[in-house]
C-alpha cells in the first residue's frame, strides 16, 4: 500500500513506513 508508505499506519510500525529505506 502506496498509503501506508506516506502515512504511518497503526497496524504497521511507523519505522517501516516513515524510512522505506529500512525496509
Amino acid at each position: 500500500m502506496i498509503i501506508s508508505k506516506t502515512k504511518p499506519a497503526k497496524n504497521n510500525k511507523p519505522a517501516r513506513t516513515n524510512n522505506p529505506r529500512a525496509i
